[in-house]
């Protein structure tokens, strides 16, 4: 049936406004409310909607509905800077160094689809709950029953106005989106598994003909298909490519009403479609569809981001550095935005001979510090310039993570401080000189005994382990701690708890018996953090030290930013003030070993057997290496100490959502392609990763030679290495695991006909 313009302009206001709605009920999140809020239903072209007296009380009323929710200022910013710190990763993943921007090179030509892997924070944001990425901070997040309640009594309303819009215009009932369709369609956008969701939107395409935002998520989800690591052919990307950009073009056909201001979908369908066209044979288009995205932006900072990047993609080195300025100056992404720009001025100095570059790179040094920009090179063959920029980068992180640590100390210090309860209730008294309270206490005998009753009940032995084992598992939430160190912390806590233990367990026999006094008083309150963590805090400087000298690459040191920033929010700490932004993605899970309370009273061992396995299986792996790995092989194979560990973990969401793995891994055998799967070597057996498939860990123990046939469990196959030599290693590595219990899946090598 053809509709006309005005009955398609109707129906499509119409769904724009009941999908808003139900978008918000169904994802229950404040800031996807905020999102439809700001992005669409405070964004309407009043002028362009049709003049219906019952549509617009209804708009109103949601307007109203949604002004009277408040969305607290943290909750914008987490949000905010989980995006931020995704586009960093995925900027520096795709441009290791800033010379490569001076050497003239277009660097994001080196990437798969950028712009299709970050996404605008519109998007990238309802894709981060799909994935799981904020399931940590759901109930911060969710939409209180009675709110919801609110929204979903606005959906009567928005029935009457579908009855007397479609009545004034004459469409037909087709265009018109119902309830089921709606909650259909938001289910399906929620869906993680993007084979699955795009088959549904395949599926429901001819009931969305008065909804054009349809066409850009259909189009997304195939592009991103296309651009995954998912098992297809070639032929099938190609193929998920062709749908994508047939379903782009289509979104810019059917969006040509007008009915938003700025629109956050027209701006990311036309970034995306840039991506699919030639930048060499159709560079015009390409930058007029970015043009387009900059042109419907509504100056949202994510999709000027975005277009920036695209801009340097083609060559458009201006257009970059007009958008990239005023990123800085608005302070999105600071440094990273700084260090683009910084590579652009010295390009224009050093091969252009733009006058103003030099002036405007000494300016943007005098904004940011000229620390945080790339050195200006004496001329563009110089490699010094990188050496510089390494260590001055190293220099900032050093310090970044120097000043968290010292808070988490005094964090935990403080912590101890209040293992000791306080004296003021037993005197009724609040304040005053520490020490004072304390004489008050003990000059008074019933006082003295109340208090004393209160410290034989406070269990302070346990509570000291208590709080040495929630500084201890807090401190392995930190990337650098790897499975050695982490035992080396544990034993430097034991150790101390055992030199110490001998004064404790006198103080609480005392207390036990009542010959408690106030000279044993001072000797309890002499008890603190330094007796117990000097040296450990001593090992984690060192391990600190020895991580950071190993960072090389940008995207190295925008993965360990990220995980100090999620550590500050984790444990409640000042994020360090010095141009950082970003913050939390990751649940943490609990470390199994852990100071035990039979060490108060159990002679102890100097060292550690775990330490000494976890040791003797580093160098297994270290040895084995070369003789597993053929020559002329894209495998590549990864130890604890290696950059490319952290940023292995790092790309991987299915890996980040467990921390506890990452510090058991000893190794990760990278198999470098889609048909070969990964193997991830912990200190207690092997788990096999493909795109975002990762199994249960298998006990080295279960892991079997074959030659052919059916089985149960896990088939591994890569001809790049040597089976014989990597199955070796397992049987080695066999004697030295820890045991995994409940474990029934087995993993079998193919025989070495390979």
């Amino acid at each position: 049936m053809e509709y006309t313009s005005e009955q398609l302009r109707a129906a499509y206001a119409l769904n724009l406004c009941t999908v808003s709605v139900s978008q918000i009920i169904d994802y229950a999140d404040v800031n996807i409310m905020e999102q439809e809020y700001e992005a669409i239903l405070n964004n309407l072209n009043l002028e362009k909607m049709p003049k219906d007296e019952a549509l617009l009380n209804i708009l109103k009323n949601i307007l109203d509905v949604i002004t009277s929710v408040n969305i607290l200022e943290e909750q914008r910013e987490y949000v905010d800077q989980i995006y931020q710190r995704k586009m960093t990763n995925s900027v520096w993943e795709t441009i290791p160094s800033i010379g490569m921007i001076i050497a003239g090179i277009t660097p994001l030509t080196l990437s798969i689809s950028f712009i299709c892997q970050v996404g605008i924070g519109y998007i990238n944001y309802r894709r981060s709950k799909s994935d799981g990425v904020l399931e940590l901070e759901k109930k911060k997040l969710e939409l209180q029953e009675d709110e919801l309640k609110v929204f979903s009594s606005l959906r009567r309303e928005l029935f009457d106005a579908a009855w007397r819009l479609s009545g004034t215009y004459g469409f037909s009932d087709e265009l018109r989106l119902t309830s089921k369709q709606i909650r259909q369609y938001d289910m399906i956008l929620m869906d993680d598994d993007l084979v699955r969701k795009f088959e549904r939107l395949h599926a429901i395409r001819d009931e969305f003909l008065a909804y054009p935002p349809f066409w850009y998520h259909y189009g997304n989800t195939a592009d991103r298909i296309a651009h995954s690591s998912l098992l297809i052919s070639e032929e099938e990307r190609q193929q998920y490519l062709l749908v994508a950009k047939e379903a782009f073009i289509q979104f810019r056909e059917s969006n040509r009403y007008e009915l938003l201001r700025d629109d956050r979908i027209a701006s990311a369908n036309a970034l995306e479609l840039a991506e699919l066209l030639d930048a060499k044979e159709e560079k015009e288009q390409i930058c007029g569809l970015i043009d387009e995205a900059v042109r419907f932006s509504g100056k949202e900072k994510d999709i000027l981001q975005l277009s920036a990047l695209e801009y340097l993609n083609i060559g458009e080195r201006e257009k970059a550095a007009y958008i990239l300025r005023q990123l800085v100056n608005e302070q999105y992404n600071t440094v990273m935005n700084a260090q683009l720009l910084s590579g652009i001025y010295i390009y224009d100095y050093l091969n252009s001979g733009i006058p103003e570059a030099r002036k405007n790179y000494d300016l943007l040094a005098m904004r940011v510090g000229s620390r945080h920009l790339y050195p200006l090179p004496e001329d563009s063959g110089s490699q010094a310039a990188e050496t510089v920029f390494a260590e001055s980068q190293r220099n900032i992180l050093l310090e970044k993570y120097s000043t968290v640590i010292q808070q988490f100390a005094d964090k935990y210090a403080e912590k101890f401080r209040t293992i000791i309860p306080d004296p003021s209730d037993i005197l009724l008294l609040h304040g005053g000189e520490t020490s004072q309270l304390y004489e008050r206490v003990f000059s008074d005998p019933l006082k003295a005994g109340q208090y004393k009753s209160v410290l034989r009940e406070a269990g302070i032995p346990f509570r000291i382990i208590d709080v040495l084992n929630e500084m201890f598992e807090a401190s392995c939430r930190l990337d650098f701690i790897s499975g050695a160190v982490r035992e080396k912390l544990l034993s430097e806590l034991e150790k101390a708890v055992y030199r110490h233990r001998e004064d404790i367990g006198q103080l609480q026999g005392k207390l036990q018996d009542g010959t408690f006094e106030l000279e044993d008083m001072d000797k309890l309150l002499d008890i603190d953090l330094v007796l117990f963590a000097s040296d450990y805090f001593g090992e984690l400087e060192q391990a600190l030290l020895s991580y950071i000298d190993s960072r090389e690459e940008l995207l190295d040191f925008s993965i360990a930013e990220q995980n100090l920033l999620e550590f500050c929010r984790e444990e409640g700490l000042q994020e360090p003030d010095l141009m950082a932004e970003d913050n939390k993605l990751i649940p943490v899970s609990h470390n199994e070993r852990r100071l035990e309370y039979s060490i108060l009273g159990k002679d102890m061992a100097e060292g550690s057997s775990a330490y000494s396995d976890y040791s003797e299986m580093l160098s297994m792996i270290r040895e084995g290496i070369p003789r597993i790995i053929k020559a002329d092989s894209n495998t590549q194979f990864f130890l604890r100490e290696d950059p490319q560990f952290d940023r292995y973990f790092a790309k991987t969401h299915r890996l980040r959502r467990d921390p506890m793995l990452k510090t058991q891994t000893l190794a990760i055998l990278d198999g470098t392609g889609a048909t070969v799967s990964d193997l991830i070597f912990t200190t207690r057996g092997i788990l096999t990763v493909r795109g975002q498939i990762v199994t249960k860990v298998i006990p080295y123990e279960y892991v079997a030679r074959i030659k052919d046939g059916i089985f149960q469990g896990v088939r591994y196959v890569n001809g790049d290495i040597d089976m014989e030599e990597l199955y070796q290693l397992i049987c080695r590595l066999k004697e030295k695991a820890e045991p995994v219990p409940g474990t029934d899946i087995h993993i079998f090598f193919k025989g070495l006909q390979l």
